[in-house]
């Protein structure tokens, strides 16, 4: 991808935007977002740890997963509303799905290393 600070290490779409992550391998470790409209990569007003690389977007925000930290964040761009969960340690998040249909909305985390239920909530 032309313009990019490193290589992206997650990439999600919504509405006419990219969403991309730079977890590893990149000082400015932070979340990006291109949008379809000027075509100019902009950067979230935080930034993801070193191995943020799981993200998805469902339900009004941005998932971001940190495989290092055990940690997932979310963050509602339109409020730039910052919430984390703590999962087990040692889990290493690396993959994460949002079902934002109905009154069920979820996000699911699939476990790299040591997958166990935390029972943790974070509403959505």
């Amino acid at each position: 991808m032309l313009g990019t600070p490193s290589t992206p290490t997650g990439v999600a779409f919504e509405g006419g935007r990219v969403w991309l992550t730079f977890g590893f391998s990149s000082d400015e470790r932070r979340l990006g977002v291109l949008d379809a409209d000027d075509l100019v990569l902009d950067a979230a007003p935080f930034s993801v740890p070193d191995g943020s690389y799981p993200i998805a977007v469902g339900a009004g925000s941005v998932w971001i997963a940190d495989y290092l930290g055990s940690t997932q964040t979310r963050y509602d761009p339109t409020t730039e509303e910052i919430d984390s969960l703590t999962l087990p340690a040692a889990s290493g998040p690396v993959e994460i799905g949002v079902s934002a249909a109905g009154p069920s909305r979820s996000v699911w985390v699939a476990a790299g290393r040591e997958p166990r239920c935390s029972g943790s909530t974070l509403r959505i």
